[in-house]
């Protein structure tokens, strides 16, 4: 029988986005971008934990302590869900936060956090891509981004993966783990735009993309090495934001979605827009990298 995503969570997020999957604590963290917080979803009891910060978060990441690094819209600073208390920024954002955001975000295998920006008018290419490291220093690794969305590495971490949304393309960088730099970048998979924007993105344990679909209800499997398609599940509603590998077995993808941009008339059709769903899959992926620092 065919796997086929089901709901997780039901929710009314209206842009949930950077699932991260903690397999200390078997908790999913996610965050709602359009509703400025971040969410914590306790797989043995089922419940979600909401922390409302009241700013536009792009991303999270763990830490190697109990609190999360985030990217928020003014730029990089941990927060404690814990004591609920948000720092200042480590290090604030490098970009007109007035033009500018920060979106998704992930670590590399050596603990950088690594995440973009996007045009807050979302169609003008003046977005980048930053690293993060310990004690606060951000290295600009591209610039001219319209739309920073998934990232992802190779298995043996040579290869970085990074989606541009508005190019409709999947690029290829080979990347220095040691120094955090990127070399020249190419086109690996190209997404017809009839199937919708790609959004966020992981990778499987056979070196396979995952690629959410935004506009494309669907979030689909693909070989970088062919730019083939492989899978593609449809879900229930038409904006797919990202996907992340968990639960005990890390074979479970947790895919995010959301409400935003929807007529009154999608949001009457799709009444599971912006709930979390998963998906078994027959190849599982690895636990996220978690910021060292």
């Amino acid at each position: 029988m065919k796997n086929i995503p089901v709901v997780v969570l039901e929710s009314k997020a209206g842009l949930a986005e950077g699932p991260v999957w903690d397999s200390h604590r078997q908790q999913l963290w996610w965050v709602d971008i359009g509703g400025g917080s971040i969410n914590r979803y306790d797989l043995r009891t089922s419940r979600n934990d909401t922390f409302p910060l009241h700013t536009r978060i792009g991303a999270l990441t763990l830490t190697q302590g109990s609190d999360l690094l985030l990217a928020t819209h003014h730029g990089f600073t941990r927060f404690d869900p814990q004591t609920g208390i948000l720092a200042k920024p480590i290090s604030p954002a490098d970009h007109d936060t007035a033009q500018l955001r920060f979106n998704d975000g992930k670590c590399d295998p050596a603990g950088r956090f690594l995440a973009g920006s996007t045009s807050l008018a979302g169609k003008n290419a003046t977005g980048s891509l930053y690293s993060f490291e310990d004690g606060g220093k951000i290295q600009t690794l591209l610039r001219g981004i319209a739309l920073s969305n998934g990232l992802t590495w190779s298995v043996n971490g040579r290869l970085f993966y990074y989606i541009d949304t508005l190019t409709h393309s999947i690029a290829a960088f080979p990347y220095d783990v040691e120094t955090g730099r990127l070399g020249e970048g190419r086109t690996v998979i190209s997404i017809p735009p009839r199937m919708g924007y790609p959004d966020g993105m992981t990778i499987d344990n056979d070196g396979m993309l995952w690629i959410a679909l935004w506009g494309g209800g669907a979030v689909t499997r693909w070989d970088p090495r062919t730019g083939s398609l492989l899978e593609k599940h449809p879900l229930p509603v038409s904006q797919v934001t990202s996907c992340s590998f968990g639960g005990p077995k890390l074979d479970t993808l947790y895919i995010t979605t959301a409400r935003a941009d929807l007529s009154s008339d999608q949001l009457e059709k799709e009444s599971l827009a912006g709930s979390i769903f998963s998906l078994r899959s027959d190849v599982g992926g690895a636990a996220p990298h978690r910021f060292q620092g």
